[in-house]
């Protein structure tokens, strides 16, 4: 298996993906997204832990709730410690 998804509050995912892992180029790939409900807004962990938004389609910043920050506060370490395992 190389993609898991984790659930979180209000439709809200975290997408850890073993294949957006490149050992050689680190900053090459995405292994750690996080998708809004419906998909219309993502952003990487990284990011969305640092600045509370993800990018829409449209190219808009979506603010993402408090809950569901928190939850990805908790959820981070067992998301980076699969897709890097």
């Amino acid at each position: 298996m190389n993609t898991q998804t984790f659930h979180g509050p209000d439709g809200w995912t975290l997408v850890a993906d073993r294949r957006q892992v490149f050992p050689d180029d680190p900053g090459q790939g995405t292994p750690l997204m996080v998708n809004s409900p419906l998909g219309t807004a993502s952003g990487t962990l990284n990011r969305v832990l640092e600045t509370a938004e993800t990018d829409t389609d449209s190219g808009r910043l979506l603010p993402v709730p408090g809950r569901v920050m928190a939850w990805l506060e908790n959820t981070a370490d067992d998301a980076q410690t699969w897709v890097f395992a």
